[in-house]
């Protein structure tokens, strides 16, 4: 699944990954977010990190979701979420 966000609602992402920065000159897209199954969680954020990609996580509880919020090399931000039902209350 895709889910391309629009920058006219406010950003609830992580605080470190700077919503300004993703900020297109042109049009309103905010994000890009890629829902992944639970179990490649882990081997993206091993991918990530042996590619040298900042990353920040975030978990959403109130949808029970785990994300990894980064910008890609031409600086649109991306999030991989995955469906962790532990989150969940």
């Amino acid at each position: 699944m895709l889910a391309i966000l629009d920058k006219s609602k406010k950003f609830r992402g992580p605080k470190n990954i700077h919503p300004g920065k993703a900020d297109a000159t042109v049009g309103t897209l905010h994000h890009y977010a890629f829902a992944m199954e639970k179990e490649s969680f882990e081997s993206e954020v091993t991918r990530l990190q042996a590619l040298g990609i900042h990353f920040e996580f975030e978990e959403y509880e109130q949808f029970s979701w785990r994300s990894i919020h980064f910008h890609a090399p031409d600086g649109n931000s991306v999030e991989f979420v995955c469906y962790d039902p532990k989150l969940g209350s």
